[in-house]
């Protein structure tokens, strides 16, 4: 889980959305674009806002097109931080075609994540 601490949760690559809650809790992205179907669900706490959530304004219905870096929602932090802690946070889901393979052993990054792939591609 993620604990978010800016205003703006942006589609971090181009996408379709394919479902989003009513309050924009739940939502999940399928990418566009890649030989490879991903999907990104985004969830804030555990879903259970899932028609109202005061702290959370949605830009993006099901079925819009988004680019990379266009705002999907817009959070009042007060208004999220006021809840329960677990609320606040946001966890991420991914899910790929492909087989990842995940260290056995030694130290892992954020880097060396597969979310990261295509900003590694380009050092």
């Amino acid at each position: 889980m993620i604990d978010v601490t800016g205003n703006q949760i942006v589609a971090p690559f181009y996408a379709t959305v394919k479902t989003i809650s009513s309050s924009g809790d739940f939502m999940q992205l399928m990418a566009t674009g890649v030989s490879a179907a991903v999907t990104l669900t985004l969830m804030f706490g555990h879903g259970e806002h899932f028609q109202v959530h005061q702290a959370l304004s949605r830009h993006v219905r099901d079925g819009d097109t988004v680019n990379k870096g266009q705002s999907l929602l817009t959070l009042n932090q007060a208004l999220l931080r006021a809840g329960e802690p677990h609320q606040s946070r946001l966890s991420l889901f991914i899910q790929c075609p492909a087989t990842l393979t995940w260290p056995t052993s030694g130290t892992a990054t954020a880097l060396d994540s597969i979310i990261f792939e295509e900003e590694q591609d380009k050092l």
